[in-house]
């Protein structure tokens, strides 16, 4: 088949970009590859925290490339109720999404004023500072759901009302149900091999080929596969040298039913500082099925993805939570 735009990736990159797209090109053909599974993608095991000053590290302060990403991320935080609001006026109401509204707890384990937990924590108080932003400090034993084990005292801890969160997996869902349902967005059940280029003194990419040999030509093709981007650019020698590696970061999360907590439940999100790359540890309730909490994540960075989660982190990841949390 031939499109006017292909993209490749079926996850929140892909998905979003081809939202976008139908409202900016309303006649184009668009195609959308990707396998229906999406095994290993990051959005169907994220968090979706939807948060600012949270993420900080101290690299926020010596690093202007983390400047600037904190500025998309301020304005992309802005973007989501509206976005959020023109997906629910074409869904049916039972079906619509929700940002949690409930703040975010952010908690200092570490004792050890050099460790990365207690400067990144002590980044994250200067960050609102100097934003102006509304939080407060919280003793402890305040945090509801919060107790720790003996050995793994919080000492400190505050609470960020404005920081919020979303379930990625119902933002997939209703954005292939509105996609879906279009005549000229045709959704590919497949995996993307190689990047087709013309042969010719300026080379151009006009098409990819698939797992099963099929192919699929147009006149822009967009790369919104997540880590798999590096194995599509891997593909064309003169590309991959012009870009920086996308590196893969292996994660587990959780879905726990709270429901047997009763009035004990989990209402906020509350979570630790970012350390060595990883997201930090959290705990995000579902905006519409509150019982239902969300516990992540560890992530090692690794050159390429793993086809499944070690069970160093699946173990890593349960024995840190019963340290913090009931």
């Amino acid at each position: 088949m031939s499109f006017d735009y292909l993209i490749v990736g079926n996850a929140i990159l892909g998905l979003t970009t081809a939202y976008r797209l139908t409202q900016l090109a309303p006649h184009a053909k668009i195609g959308i590859i990707g396998p229906s599974h999406r095994r290993g993608s990051a959005t169907t095991a994220a968090g979706a925290m939807l948060g600012l000053f949270g993420e900080i590290t101290t690299a926020y302060y010596t690093d202007h490339y983390h400047k600037a990403y904190f500025a998309l991320a301020r304005y992309a935080q802005a973007e989501w109720p509206q976005l959020v609001a023109e997906l629910n006026q074409q869904l049916p109401t039972k079906e619509h999404i929700a940002i949690h509204p409930n703040g975010t707890f952010v908690l200092l384990n570490a004792p050890n004023p050099e460790q990365d937990d207690t400067l990144n924590y002590q980044a994250i108080v200067q960050a609102l500072i100097e934003y102006n932003a509304p939080y407060e400090k919280v003793a402890p034993k305040d945090v509801p759901g919060l107790a720790p084990a003996d050995s793994a005292q919080t000492i400190a801890s505050l609470y960020i009302p404005d920081e919020r969160s979303i379930n990625p997996v119902a933002v997939l869902y209703a954005l292939e149900k509105i996609l879906y349902h279009q005549p000229n967005v045709t959704p590919i059940d497949a995996s993307a091999t190689r990047l087709q280029v013309t042969q010719s003194a300026h080379p151009a990419i006009t098409g990819v080929e698939l797992h099963n040999g099929d192919q699929q030509t147009a006149d822009q093709v967009i790369i919104a596969a997540g880590t798999s981007s590096q194995d599509l650019i891997d593909t064309l020698p003169a590309l991959r040298g012009r870009i920086p590696r996308i590196l893969s970061g292996e994660g587990v999360s959780f879905i726990f039913d709270q429901s047997a907590l009763g009035s004990h439940q989990i209402e906020h999100v509350i979570r630790t500082p970012n350390r060595a790359g990883a997201c930090s540890l959290h705990m995000v309730p579902n905006a519409k099925e509150q019982h239902l909490l969300y516990l992540g994540a560890s992530n090692v960075l690794q050159r390429r993805a793993l086809p499944g989660a070690s069970m160093q982190n699946i173990t890593w990841l349960l024995q840190s939570s019963l340290q913090d949390m009931s």
